[in-house]
């Protein structure tokens, strides 16, 4: 009877090994959005004001004009199974953001999973690491994204990451300029003592060829090499929903390993008890039949 039961096992330890795998999650490749005309944002759940959407174009439209840079600001319903990171990754990837020189930096965030992850291109990672990354999410979003007021959130943070790129490459010509107050034009008299009445002249505008200005990237263009970025995730706050879900499944999934081990190890001990009463038995039959 015994030796059919342990005939039997190893099919049984085979079907074990098989509705775990069965249990184990299945990482599918990343699927990442294409981006919108606008290129600079995707607010696929809606929450970002039309104020904000506009201060990421106007500001977009400087900093890359200025120094090539672009900051891109993502907003996702939900990301399904995949890691915030990996899609992040991906996102950037896909999209080419920065350019070849890798002056790029995404925010993503995922409403249902109750997370977010920021990640700095390779041409930022110099002052932009995955420290400073950290320090500009605890201030200026983690608050704001925890009372889920995501507008508010992505606001601050954006106008904290393009203070910081503007103190570490310096303010644009243009703009320190307009600033110097010396640049204004003084009043002249002309001889014998007349005042001549002077004509306001508009500055020149210089046209930019249209080959020197910076293009914006689009996924059908050459793709850039992977970017090596540097990056940052939420480091407070719940989990979510679904992330509560993996843990209780990996929690369960690691019970019912120690629970196969330990039936495993029983059968063993049994199988073992049961041959040394098999050859007691016969070892005693044996002597008998000698006497």
């Amino acid at each position: 009877m015994h030796r059919k039961r342990l005939r039997r096992f190893p099919a049984l330890l085979l079907g074990m090994v098989l509705a775990l795998s069965m249990l184990l999650p299945v990482y599918a490749a990343v699927n990442v959005p294409q981006p919108t005309e606008d290129y600079y944002f995707l607010d696929e759940p809606d929450v970002f004001s039309t104020k904000l959407e506009t201060t990421i174009l106007e500001e977009n439209a400087r900093l890359e004009q200025a120094y090539g840079v672009q900051l891109v600001m993502v907003a996702m319903q939900s990301i399904g199974d995949a890691d915030i990171k990996d899609f992040t990754v991906s996102l950037m990837d896909e999209w080419q953001i920065g350019g070849e020189a890798g002056k790029g930096l995404v925010l993503v965030l995922d409403i249902e999973g109750d997370n977010y992850f920021t990640l700095a291109g390779e041409g930022l990672r110099s002052f932009l690491t995955s420290d400073a990354l950290q320090r500009l999410l605890d201030r200026n979003l983690e608050e704001s994204f925890s009372m889920k007021n995501y507008d508010a959130g992505v606001s601050s943070y954006f106008a904290a990451v393009t203070q910081r790129i503007e103190e570490e490459f310096g303010l644009p010509e243009e703009s320190a300029s307009e600033d110097d107050p010396d640049a204004s034009s003084e009043p002249s008299e002309a001889e014998g003592g007349e005042e001549t009445e002077l004509e306001t002249q508009e500055p020149e505008q210089t046209e930019v060829p249209a080959e020197t200005q910076p293009a914006k990237p689009k996924p059908s263009e050459t793709p850039m090499a992977k970017p090596q970025p540097e990056g940052a995730k939420r480091s407070s706050g719940g989990s979510g929903f679904w992330g509560v879900v993996k843990a209780i499944f990996w929690i369960a999934l690691i019970l019912l390993c120690l629970i196969l081990i330990l039936f495993v190890l029983l059968v063993i001990r049994r199988h073992r008890y049961e041959k040394q009463r098999e050859a007691r038995r016969k070892a005693k039959q044996q002597h008998r039949n000698n006497q």
